[in-house]
């Protein structure tokens, strides 16, 4: 079985939640976090977003939008909170030119 250490405020200690994912590894990325739960991208070649839900002490995945079929080096994701809720921008490198193209 694998552990996450959390910190809990509440007691000033911390304690071990079990979990069952591939891996908690998130990419240099920050963490985002929004009404109760903490957001971040899962490693370098990002499948899938992990969050961690604070009041059920939980860790689980959501699958990222289908990146179209773009070399993965060439797309870069970041998440970010707008209108209070979570989203992620996407771009992807023209390595012909020297321009991005974003899309939300």
């Amino acid at each position: 079985m694998k552990v996450a250490w959390v910190y809990t405020l509440s007691s000033g200690s911390w304690k071990t939640v079990p979990f069952t994912l591939p891996t908690l590894t998130g990419s240099s990325e920050p963490q985002i976090s929004v009404n109760g739960f903490v957001y971040w991208l899962a490693g370098r070649k990002v499948e899938y977003v992990i969050y961690f839900d604070l009041i059920k002490e939980e860790f689980k995945l959501i699958d990222i939008p289908d990146d179209h079929g773009f070399d993965h080096q060439l797309v870069h994701r970041k998440l970010m909170v707008l209108r209070g809720s979570l989203a992620m921008m996407v771009s992807v490198e023209d390595r012909t030119k020297d321009t991005e193209y974003g899309c939300s």
